[in-house]
């Protein structure tokens, strides 16, 4: 009884362990996620350019990635390397504004980059830093992409670009989400 016991988890641990670690980015459902009441979005009512809807099936990997790119390296364990600990939390600060550059593989209408950025609002002095979560960084940039208006930036020819200020009665209120297609340098 006892060797069956030790073998079942020395199998089971060598099963697990290449699915904790697999570098791969677990897949962030938005449709179980809801913004803050109140938040308001605001589009780029006359801009060219757009994000192709050829492009959709990247859209999650691309709003991964850019999360990732934001939020501190232990938001995502799955990305490090095996030996890296990182403390059991879901919500981490957001001292300052952060941005990310991402490209999705295809062309934008204009040929051009995306650019992600997130600033939180100003705190008083002696106030903690606003505190956010892989969740809100991606429900937030996917809202804003894949619903139309007034909820969102999708228009019938493409993604389209804005910002997104979140709502809420909490220090998350007025946080800035934002996307723009950027010229590639």
């Amino acid at each position: 009884m006892f060797n069956t016991l030790l073998l079942s988890s020395f199998a089971t641990m060598a099963f697990a362990a290449p699915l904790a670690q697999s570098g791969v980015l677990p897949s962030l459902d938005s449709s179980t996620w809801t913004p803050a009441p109140g938040f308001e979005t605001t589009c780029e009512a006359d801009a060219q350019e757009l994000i192709s809807l050829d492009l959709e099936p990247q859209l999650e990997k691309v709003l991964n990635e850019a999360c990732a790119a934001m939020m501190p390296p232990c938001a995502y364990p799955e990305l490090l390397r095996e030996d890296t600990v990182c403390i059991k939390t879901v919500v981490w600060p957001l001292e300052e504004a952060v941005e990310s550059t991402q490209t999705f593989e295809g062309e934008t209408s204009a040929g051009g980059q995306v650019r992600f950025s997130v600033t939180p609002n100003a705190q008083p002095e002696d106030a903690p830093p606003v505190q956010w979560t892989k969740q809100e960084c991606y429900g937030y940039f996917s809202q804003m992409l894949q619903k139309s208006q007034p909820e969102g930036c999708r228009r019938e020819q493409g993604f389209g670009t804005g910002k997104l200020v979140a709502g809420g009665d909490s220090p998350f209120k007025g946080m800035i989400f934002e996307v723009a297609i950027v010229s590639e340098e």
